[in-house]
């Protein structure tokens, strides 16, 4: 028994080879005209086995409106879909017309388009023809096969791409996958499961970087300045300006220690000795700076919060006794009140 096999070709080596027994042929992708898909297909089924050549085309396709197409193309009905092309036009653009059309007209059969296309009239020892209409010519066109089906396209047959794969197929419906199709009775769902996003390590905010940077780019030159090697090392021997924006990103509970710096920039211990506690001091100098800067801001917003509902109120009250104000105005007091406040005021004297 011969163990099954697989080839992974790429577009040339696709057409012109003559292997025997392959049974399936899977295009991945359109191809850009109707020859190039022939061709492909053409490799499976050279001996008397059934064979299956499946096209997995880009769902863009069905996308694609021929009647915007008003240019002329009956002389090259693999012409681009568009009139003209550029060097940087996509496979949407390149795509030929002809393959649009085969792809579109899903319920008619594949056999049958191939023949239009290659105006196959032969007739002889045929069992039966067709008359179609095919850029506006009546051309007589043989559909003959001798294989168990003709393609997908036909009711009334037993034919299932199931047929060629072992194992239950791939099925999506609805944003949902199963295994088995929709007429299968005992299709399983696959529940996928989603991985948990994992927490990411926090870092120091953007806004919060370029001032540490510039603080120990300042540090690392007026150090550098003052070292009697100066001359044959180069600041970057002290720390280079790629660790300097390593550590600038590193956020603040990160770096509480001088042995934190050395390991963020995986240094040796000499270098820790001599380096490591002066730039330490500058981030957590730098550090409470903001603590204290946050601090003083949340206090003023705490006092412009007060000031603001202060105002608020005075506005609020002031709106009301105006309200009364005018109210007592727009309704004056009766004589009979006038006299009981005049007599409650010779009373009181």
């Amino acid at each position: 028994m011969v163990s099954p096999f697989l080839f992974l070709l790429a577009n040339e080596s696709a057409q012109g080879l003559d292997i025997p027994d392959i049974e399936i042929i899977v295009q991945y992708g359109i191809s850009r005209d109707v020859p190039t898909t022939l061709q492909r297909g053409g490799r499976s089924g050279r001996g008397s086995k059934d064979a299956l050549f499946l096209i997995m085309y880009e769902s863009w396709v069905d996308e694609i409106d021929l009647s915007e197409i008003l240019f002329n193309h009956d002389l090259d009905p693999d012409h681009p879909n568009v009139k003209e092309l550029s060097q940087h036009s996509n496979k949407r653009a390149r795509l030929g017309l002809a393959m649009i059309k085969i792809i579109q007209l899903d319920e008619t059969c594949l056999r049958l388009l191939f023949a239009v296309y290659l105006s196959d009239q032969s007739l002889q020892g045929l069992p039966f023809h067709f008359l179609v209409r095919y850029h506006s010519h009546k051309i007589s066109i043989a559909r003959h096969f001798t294989a168990r089906w003709c393609c997908s396209r036909h009711d009334n047959t037993d034919f299932h791409i199931k047929h060629f794969f072992k194992g239950r197929l791939l099925y999506g419906e609805n944003g949902r996958l199963y295994y088995g199709d929709i007429n299968e009775t005992d299709r399983i769902e696959i529940l996928l499961e989603r991985k948990k996003r994992k927490a990411g390590i926090p870092v120091r905010k953007t806004a919060f970087r370029p001032t540490l940077v510039s603080r120990i780019t300042v540090w690392r030159f007026e150090t550098h300045s003052r070292d009697k090697l100066c001359s044959v090392r180069p600041p970057s021997f002290i720390i280079d300006d790629k660790s300097i924006k390593k550590l600038a990103r590193l956020h603040p509970s990160n770096i509480t220690l001088p042995a934190h710096v050395t390991a963020a920039l995986n240094e040796t211990p000499e270098w820790e000795s001599e380096w490591s506690t002066p730039i330490f001091n500058i981030i957590q100098s730098y550090d409470q700076e903001l603590d204290t800067l946050r601090k003083e801001t949340m206090a003023k917003k705490k006092v412009q919060k007060k000031r603001a509902r202060v105002e608020q109120d005075r506005a609020m009250f002031e709106a009301t006794s105006m309200d009364a104000e005018t109210s007592r105005e727009s309704h004056p007091k009766s004589v009979s009140e006038r006299r009981a406040e005049c007599d409650s005021q010779g009373a009181q004297h």
